[in-house]
């Protein structure tokens, strides 16, 4: 583009910085596309990401959150991809959509405002991914989540668009664990976390998924009543080779937790550094059961331990004042926490 076409860019940097910081996110994009220099112009107000998540439904869509509240959310060809119906034709390919609907929300809570439609410019889905990287440095995809729907689109079109590019975790949100299973194998992408919010079914796959050698698993039920929470079970632990085991909203027997505990004290699990299990509406656990026949301390009221989950988000695993201390052999200590009945949080600390 020639400078004395676009009158803008003859602004001064100063100027054209504080115009540019009043637009929306939508905007900004729009601008970012139409010339390297408008391209570099978005780069250099340095706007940092917090998670930057591509999703594969019935639709393609790209979620960038700047903040907590502050998100940015590009559906490639919506029309298109929901009324496709997989049974009936080939597996769908987004090589070049057509339409990109691109809007934004200062606080996500109150909605998005008005879209804006963007035509096809020639870019593919894998080019809108590393243009967005670029013009919003961040140095991976924080979050590569498939959903009911996912099925419609072609594997190996997907496989190609997140070729080469840094995965932090991959989520499947309601699909069997056979089906999860072949996207994580297929798509040829085993990324340092997994999350799974589905019923953990059928169970041999499970244990093929969690067998992979990843930081840190993820469990959580969609807990619409306490029925549908999911299972969790001591041999599901026992498989597990990551060094985080968070399962939340799940079933789990106080005794199958008595039965972990005194295996890792003989020497079980050496890699694990943290287990969550629990988190349910309705059912307490038993502390007394959980740790019977365990030799313990109980923390005092000035003890204090923490450290971080393996994410980018800013919490902490604590144990504090009633926490029980329990030891190997090796002198490696670990604390189980049950606050208030509802979870048992169990870290190994050397």
């Amino acid at each position: 583009m020639q400078v004395d076409k676009f009158p803008f860019l003859r602004l001064p940097t100063d100027v054209m910085k504080n115009v540019l910081r009043t637009m929306d996110g939508d905007q900004l994009i729009s601008y970012s596309l139409i010339s390297r220099a408008t391209k570099q112009n978005v780069i250099d107000l340095k706007i940092k990401l917090r998670f930057f998540i591509f999703s594969i439904s019935q639709t393609h869509e790209i979620l960038l959150v700047i903040h907590e509240l502050d998100r940015i959310l590009l559906t490639f060809d919506e029309n298109e991809t929901v009324n496709w119906n997989p049974e009936e034709n080939e597996p769908l390919r987004l090589d070049n959509p057509g339409i990109v609907e691109v809007k934004c929300s200062e606080d996500f809570r109150q909605g998005y405002i008005e879209s804006l439609f963007l035509e096809n410019r020639g870019i593919s889905v894998r080019e809108w991914i590393l243009h967005l990287l670029d013009i919003f440095p961040h140095p991976m995809i924080s979050s590569l989540r498939f959903s009911e729907g996912c099925n419609r689109f072609d594997i190996s079109f997907i496989r190609e668009t997140v070729e080469g590019l840094n995965v932090i975790s991959t989520r499947f949100v309601r699909l069997s664990l056979d089906n999860c299973y072949k996207l994580m194998i297929e798509t040829n992408k085993l990324t340092k976390q997994i999350m799974i919010n589905s019923d953990l079914m059928p169970v041999e796959y499970l244990h093929k998924i969690v067998i992979q050698n990843t930081e840190m698993t993820s469990f959580n039920s969609r807990m619409l009543t306490p029925e549908d929470t999911i299972p969790f079970r001591i041999d599901d632990i026992m498989a597990n080779n990551s060094e985080f085991i968070l399962s939340w909203r799940t079933v789990s027997s106080d005794k199958d937790l008595n039965r972990f505990l005194k295996l890792w004290i003989k020497g079980a699990k050496p890699h694990l550094k943290c287990l969550v299990v629990g988190y349910q509406q309705g059912v307490m656990k038993d502390q007394l059961i959980i740790m019977k026949g365990i030799s313990c301390r109980v923390m005092g009221k000035d003890e204090r331990r923490e450290r971080p989950y393996p994410t980018v988000l800013p919490t902490a695993v604590v144990a504090k004042e009633g926490a029980f201390v329990i030891s190997r052999k090796d002198g490696v200590e670990a604390t189980v926490y049950i606050p208030g009945g509802k979870f048992m949080e169990f870290v190994v600390w050397n």
